[in-house]
């Protein structure tokens, strides 16, 4: 049995591609899911900072390398005033509606609502204001936006290598392997 991971996929008009930024979300969620260290409060941070990347990257501005794939990026500043830039609810607002709406469900609200400041206040985990309590729904999460923006993406016809050759089933059903084994 082959499981598949196939939301519904809306049109887009005028959708800006940001592969390096989603790479790098990647990178940093595979880091955490395929480290054998297992502390959870390291790697929650961690995946924050990958959603992070993933909603700051439907509202980003090439600086240099337009066109190669390692573009540069910056989140558009004028969206958010400096404080607000790392929290994870306020990012996923400035998403235009019909992005947003294909992102997240009301439950993936209730996440970022719980970790909206994770990265920001705990990526210090010495320090009084981290946080003394971690859970790894924020760990899910940064896959499903990971994936489902790489799946938007192609269906839009990005032509970046990396979105083109990753395995998206093979991705969002590895950390859910942990929880979910289908029949032989």
């Amino acid at each position: 049995m082959s499981l598949r991971y196939e939301p519904e996929i809306p049109y887009i008009p005028n959708l800006f591609f940001a592969p390096y930024m989603i790479e790098t979300a990647y990178k940093y969620y595979m880091t955490v899911t395929k480290s054998t260290y297992d502390d959870i409060a390291t790697k929650s941070i961690i995946c924050a900072l990958a959603v992070e990347i993933t909603l700051k990257s439907y509202n980003a501005i090439i600086t240099k390398n337009e066109g190669r794939i390692d573009e540069n990026y910056q989140f558009d500043n004028s969206l958010l005033s400096t404080q607000r830039r790392h929290n994870l609810v306020d990012l996923a607002n400035t998403i235009p509606d019909e992005i947003k709406t294909y992102l997240l469900t009301e439950a993936d609200y209730h996440i970022l609502e719980e970790n909206k400041d994770l990265f920001f206040k705990s990526r210090y985990i010495y320090e009084h204001s981290a946080n003394a309590v971690y859970y790894d729904d924020i760990i899910d999460l940064a896959c499903k936006l990971i994936c489902r923006t790489i799946l938007l993406y192609k269906k839009h016809n990005c032509i970046d290598p990396f979105i083109q050759h990753i395995d998206t089933d093979k991705l969002y059903f590895s950390f859910k392997e942990r929880f979910f084994h289908p029949p032989v």
